[in-house]
């Protein structure tokens, strides 16, 4: 057994229904990366079975996981969601040094992507090192499948089918607390001026969708209130409706989140706004599937960002004519 694994506390319950246990991180685009490597995962260490997927989170933080990461796993017609749901990243207090040090290899250095024995857990797959350090998630020699079998619920279709048919061709925007990042480069003032700008042009509806921690948020709260015509569905959509919302929209863009990579995995037109000084060139292009990569998913750094150059990006990619 190595050194780092004896160090690790051993949380997880005997495994007495058979399938293997793989701990993921919580967020959508985190549990996204992973399972486009699941399946050759799979068939590397022979698992004929589904595998049991739990998501890691903070305890206070996991109801955060609970609303988005889980019901994008039971999407996934190749795993289950484990009974248990989650597991604490804290498991013991104080953080053990050698969680401390797997969590930061697993988030922000090129190393491992796979931990076996991870807390009595038969593994802990994660691809946010990778991607986070300037790499492609094709840089590992497992299979990628881009584009999942994922499942479409009735209430998915349903969400799609009643935007277009209640607001014509629509554009969906996503600006949650995390834009703050950008906010320096990129300001709420020059945001309603280009969408206001685009909403005249394309003739596209705004809908802005988000969830019910972002409802607080006083710059989005000013985004949307003064963005004519602008139609407010934050926090009051499941994942299943986004999702189908998104699936009806001429256009996705906003601030990059998991939400918004999965739009951009789908080929919807995408246009996502990265900040510079958190993630290498790579990254942003990194996330999505090859195919899509500046054809129908273009990524934009706030950094010197202009009003013409966002606007000019969304008219040409939606076919509008500016």
């Amino acid at each position: 057994m190595a050194d780092w694994l004896k160090q690790i506390p051993k949380v997880a319950p005997p495994n007495e229904m058979g399938g293997p246990r793989i701990v993921i991180p919580a967020g959508i685009g985190d549990a996204y990366w992973v399972m486009v490597k699941m399946e050759a995962f799979c068939r590397r260490h022979g698992i004929t079975g589904k595998p049991r997927v739990l998501v890691l989170a903070e305890k206070n933080q996991w109801d955060l996981a609970r609303l988005r990461s889980v019901p994008f796993l039971e999407m996934v017609p190749f795993i289950e969601v484990a009974q248990e749901r989650w597991v604490s990243a804290d498991p013991v207090e104080p953080r053990p040094q050698c969680l401390q040090e797997i969590y930061d290899e697993s988030r922000i250095r090129h190393g491992r992507t796979v931990f076996p024995g991870f807390m009595g857990y038969e593994y802990f797959v994660s691809y946010n090192g990778l991607l986070n350090t300037g790499h492609w998630l094709e840089d590992d020699d497992l299979e990628c499948n881009w584009h999942l079998p994922l499942r479409e619920s009735e209430s998915q279709r349903v969400a799609r089918a009643d935007a277009m048919s209640k607001y014509g061709p629509y554009a969906v925007f996503y600006f949650s607390n995390f834009t703050k990042r950008i906010l320096r480069q990129f300001s709420v003032d020059k945001i309603v001026e280009t969408l206001n700008h685009f909403v005249m042009q394309s003739g596209l509806t705004p809908l802005f969708v988000g969830s019910f921690w972002d409802l607080g948020w006083e710059p989005l709260g000013r985004i949307i209130k003064e963005v004519k015509g602008a139609v407010n569905l934050v926090g009051r959509t499941s994942l299943d409706e986004a999702f189908g919302l998104m699936k009806g929209a001429s256009l996705i863009s906003g601030y990059h989140c998991g939400l918004t990579n999965i739009g951009a995995a789908f080929g919807i037109k995408t246009v996502l706004i990265w900040d510079h000084k958190s993630f290498p060139r790579v990254t942003p292009l990194a996330v999505a599937p090859p195919e899509t990569r500046k054809t129908t998913y273009v990524p934009l750094y706030a950094k010197g960002l202009t009003i013409d150059k966002y606007l000019g990006v969304m008219m040409d990619l939606c076919g509008c004519r500016r």
